[in-house]
């Protein structure tokens, strides 16, 4: 009768550590998953790294974003409407000495399209 119960011990004892084991293993890899994702979301929306693209794509010449306020002003506008922050796009820059729309209706149905996507 006491082995019995030695046995039944025993076995509880294994089955919880095997549980205890198989849960540290899925928590561990929902953890590598989590941290992928918050860091990937984290460069998506970082400005500097759309700083650096368009240097590589000449974009902040083409779109005549020479300073530093309107490109921050764009970027920001453009991640909070893609993020979700934001339901709208209609906003100006002031570029050579007057104000211009930020995006043209076509770049904006483009964006919405992206949006839905993304």
């Amino acid at each position: 009768m006491i082995n019995n119960e030695k046995l039944k011990v025993e076995n509880t004892d294994q089955s919880k550590k095997r549980l205890q084991h198989s849960l540290g293993i899925v928590l561990g890899i929902l953890m590598i998953f989590v941290v992928l994702v918050t860091s990937f979301e984290a460069l998506l929306y970082s400005p500097s790294f759309f700083l650096t693209e368009d240097k590589a794509y000449n974009i902040t010449d083409e779109m005549r974003l020479y300073n530093a306020d309107n490109y921050m002003r764009f970027y920001t506008v453009t991640i909070d409407y893609l993020s979700g922050k934001s339901k709208s796009l209609d906003d100006t820059l002031y570029i050579d000495g007057q104000h211009v729309p930020m995006f043209t209706q076509s770049e904006m149905a483009r964006l919405k399209q992206f949006k839905s996507l993304y």
